[in-house]
């Protein structure tokens, strides 16, 4: 059985790319180089993902393995106090390539949220040039290490009724896709819990791994992106909005202004304060307020 959990999406939702079509999972945009962003908004040059490797960061807690591979492991940070903590499950982003990002990146927003009285299991994940990345590798790895909240919750005194999936980029996807994993056909190589061929020779695969196909979740949803996204195709996350609407779900799309792909990732950035928001509502079950530009 699968943890209830709720879901905030920062800046990515379904894609990489715009090539590979809608009702298709896109990992075939993760064999694309990620590109820089080119345009400049109002706060000023945008942010690249050297500069979220800069920002400061403590160590976690606790470094826990779920698995056996290297890669199989989370960082568990929980704030002072006795609890039971709210608790955001933190996937990060990269292409879904061990060449870009680990964990680490996102450690500044596991720091973030402790400080805010949230604890954090920001996970690690087997990807493309991994041994045993890929399909179905990188997402059972997504759902096992969910799952292991579970393990964590006692001896750490985690609010399992709390939990908030926070996921950036390609980790974006994953947090949509663990928060709908439930819908997975059981003869499905994910159930319980890259694809290997292109979307023409393996569809089935596609199909199970993409969240729009596995519409409706059942939980509230919040999709962050920057108007100076740069990476995401903005049609896609609002046809994925438009789509989980139609099938029941309540989905807030917030736009930053100004922002780009990494800076909804920095809670030093002007883009961080909607992001706070929206995490701390979905921690209570409900959409944050309307922000400027969302929809």
């Amino acid at each position: 059985m699968s943890t209830p959990i709720r879901v905030v999406r920062l800046a990515s939702l379904l894609a990489l790319g715009a090539l590979a079509p809608l009702g298709w999972a896109t990992l075939a945009a993760a064999q694309a180089e990620p590109k820089q962003p080119t345009s400049t908004g109002a706060a000023g040059k945008l942010l690249t993902p050297q500069d979220l490797e800069a920002l400061p960061r403590r160590a976690p807690d606790r470094r826990i393995a779920y698995g056996n591979s290297r890669q199989q492991y989370g960082e568990l940070r929980v704030p002072a106090g006795r609890g039971p903590h709210p608790t955001a499950i933190i996937i990060h982003g990269g292409c879904f390539k061990a060449a870009y990002a680990t964990a680490d990146y996102a450690a500044p927003i596991g720091d973030a949220l402790k400080d805010q009285g949230i604890a954090s299991w920001n996970i690690e994940y087997r990807r493309l040039g991994d041994p045993g990345g890929g399909w179905p590798g990188t997402y059972r790895d997504v759902g096992r290490a969910v799952d292991y909240l579970r393990t964590l919750a006692k001896p750490y005194n985690l609010d399992l009724s709390r939990v908030v999936l926070v996921g950036h980029s390609a980790g974006g996807h994953l947090a949509m896709w663990a928060a709908g994993r439930s819908r997975v056909p059981k003869e499905s190589a994910l159930f319980t819990s890259l694809m290997g061929g292109t979307p023409k020779t393996r569809p089935e695969r596609y199909a199970q791994a993409s969240p729009i196909k596995l519409l409706p979740y059942g939980l509230p949803q919040v999709l962050v992106l920057g108007t100076h996204e740069d990476f995401v195709p903005m049609p896609l996350m609002r046809a994925y909005a438009d789509a989980a609407r139609r099938a029941g779900d309540s989905v807030r799309v917030v736009h930053v202004r100004g922002a780009g792909h990494f800076e909804v990732a920095s809670p030093r950035s002007y883009a961080w304060p909607p992001v706070m928001r929206a995490i701390r509502a979905l921690l209570d079950g409900r959409l944050p307020p309307v922000e400027p530009d969302s929809r």
